[in-house]
Parts: structure tokens; sequence; C-alpha cells
């Protein structure tokens, strides 16, 4: 079976990462994975040893770019491609568009987000992306809440959508040594509480929140150091943010490629977004033992069981963080049970071997 896996770029991010650990699993089984991205990454490119890695010809430019578009036509037809699977944003207007007079190919489309928060705004997408769905064999959302959300947006029909959860990688890094390495490093004290923050600096994300939650926690006496990790717009307005509040204990530590030994590292991970899928920050976390601090928006309450492998919050207010991370810090008992509840929650419910079983399935029900 011949799958190509379309990304928006070959890079170290969210959707890409999850799609990457997917198609290294697919390789180790013995599958022809075609690892594409949309576009060209400039840098650090994320590379899958035993598969075919590249990017598309064409600019970036315009809503269809010819070239880009052609491009995959004729890969599709060298490489007798048997499924796309389109994962998340551009990749899949180009899959659709690529295979319209193509009945043999089949797509495949993960949705990894709440479709109606982007969709909603504008009548005009929703016709266009209804179209564009009704062109794809099969959806696959990461959790029930995006499943329903999509089902809702598009009248989508219930038998061409399913839930297949992330796949989650285990390391075995021991978070004392990680954290010790890095107080060591920044010549802080042993007591130092780390926090992170890891994501676009977008206004979904809503990383401003977690400056108001820093100055709170100094206000408190609380000793920590808070690592904000990502690249985006928002950058020179945090900084500005940071500055004007007098707040010397936040590092912006800029895009990370490898967030684990950081997250290993962490007390306690805080996630502010005003939208979410199912986030793979929390669950990445939790394999480190490391509890989170979550907003309660889209699919969180499917990655963090409230009060059992970390805390939910209702509302964007930074005193209701604040409160939620002390209490983790500050209570060793509590801290312990939910960081190994955490870690056992992913182990059992988000096992790479048991969620590539079910791509596999239904590759073979969409093929055969």
């Amino acid at each position: 079976m011949n799958i190509l896996m379309l990304v928006t770029r070959r890079q170290y991010r969210g959707a890409e990462v999850s799609a990457s650990n997917l198609s290294k699993q697919l390789v180790n089984r013995g599958y022809t994975i075609f690892w594409v991205g949309l576009f060209k990454n400039n840098k650090n490119d994320l590379s899958i040893q035993g598969a075919t890695n590249a990017d598309l010809k064409g600019s970036d430019s315009g809503f269809i770019n010819p070239l880009k578009l052609f491009d995959l036509i004729s890969f599709i037809k060298k490489h007798r491609i048997d499924i796309i699977q389109a994962n998340g944003s551009d990749t899949l207007k180009y899959a659709v568009f690529a295979t319209l007079f193509n009945k043999r190919t089949k797509i495949i489309y993960r949705n990894i987000s709440i479709v109606s928060y982007w969709i909603n705004r504008s009548k005009i997408k929703k016709l266009f992306f209804g179209w564009l769905m009704s062109r794809v064999n099969h959806v696959v959302s990461v959790g029930e809440n995006s499943r329903k959300d999509f089902i809702e947006t598009y009248q989508y029909p219930e038998n061409k959508i399913s839930v297949i959860k992330r796949g989650i990688p285990v390391l075995a890094l021991d978070k004392q040594t990680q954290k010790n390495k890095l107080l060591a490093e920044w010549g802080l004290p042993a007591e130092t509480h780390i926090l992170i923050w890891a994501g676009s600096l977008s206004k979904e994300k809503n990383p401003e929140l977690m400056i108001d939650i820093a100055k709170d926690l100094n206000e408190k006496k609380i000793s920590c150091i808070i690592l904000i990790c990502g690249k985006g717009k928002m950058e020179e307005k945090l900084k500005d943010k940071i500055a004007q509040l007098n707040i010397n204990n936040i590092k912006l530590m800029g895009y990370q490629k490898e967030l684990s030994p950081l997250l290993a590292a962490a007390d306690v991970l805080v996630l502010t977004s005003f939208v979410e899928g199912i986030p793979g920050i929390i669950l990445e976390a939790a394999a480190q033992k490391t509890p989170a601090v979550a907003s309660n928006v889209g699919g969180v309450s499917e990655a963090l069981i409230d009060k059992v492998t970390g805390f939910i919050v209702e509302k964007h207010e930074s005193t209701l963080f604040s409160e939620k991370i002390i209490q983790l810090l500050k209570d060793k008992t509590i801290y312990n049970m939910i960081s190994n509840s955490a870690h056992d929650y992913v182990v059992e419910n988000y096992n790479e071997e048991k969620k590539t079983d079910e791509f596999v399935d239904l590759y073979k029900k969409l093929v055969l």
C-alpha cells in the first residue's frame, strides 16, 4: 500500500509531528510512505527515515498554485498512490483538486481542531470547505468533541467520520535529572519551580495570559521560572508586556525542535488557549509525568481528567490558573498522585501501536 502523508510543511510542530510519528510506525510495518510538504520548510526539515521525503514545487502564493498542483498530480500518478492523508490547513484543497478525476486514490482528512471556530465566521468559506469535504472518503478526528463539532458544522455523514486518537511516544527521561540540568545551567536554586507554556505565539493560543499568570505567581512569592516556547506574530507584543510589567523570571525560548527534555524538566505545563482539538502538548507533557493546568476548550477534557491527571480551568482568568498551579506545587502528595496518573492515562489511552492499528484498519477498509 502506497500512502502519501501530505502536511503543510515538514516541520517540528503539533500536527506535523503527530503525522510523522504515525508515518514512522507505518514504515516500521513495511508500508511505503511518501512524506510530502505542501510548502518548503526553509530550515530544520522534519524527515522520516525509510520514507520518501519531498516538498512540492511551486511558490507559496495564490489560492492554488498551478505548478504545485500539477506536481502533486504527477506525484500521485508516478507513485501510484493508494491513499492521501491530508493533515490540516491547505493540504485538503490540494488533495481534492489533484484527485478530481482520479477515483482510485482515496482521501483521508485528519481533523485536529474545532472547525466551527474557524469556519462559522464566513459563509463562503463554510460552503467551499463543505464541498471539499464531500470529496473526501473519510475524516479522522482526534477526539469526540471535534468529531461532533465537525458533523454539526458541515452536516457531515456520521458513517464517514471516526475518532482515532493521537499516538504518543513515551520517552524514558528522568524528570529530576532534566530539571537539575536546567537549573544548574541558569544558576538557579534547586527549589525553583519550572513552568512551561508551548505553542504558536498567536491570538488563539492566548500567550498573554501566561504573562498575567506569572505576575500573579510573583506577587504570591512563588519561586519559579517560566518557559514560553514558540514563535509567532505576537512575539514583540509579549516582550513589550514583559518589560512593562517588569517580570524577570520569564524566558522566551523561541522555537524548540525537541520539547521532550523541557517537558520532562518542568513541574507544570500551562495551556491558556481559546481553541484546541486534542492538545498534543498536554499528552506529551503527561508522558514525562508533567501535569497540566489548562483552559476548558475544545477537546481538553479528553486529554486531561480534571483533578485526576491535571486541572481544568473554566475561565481565562490568571488568578484561577495561579491557584491551581500553586495547589500542585505546594502539595507533594497531590503532585505525585496526579503526575503518575497523567503518565498512566497516556500510556493506556494514547498507545502508539494501538492507534497505528486503527489507522491501518481504516486504510484497508478504504482500499481493499
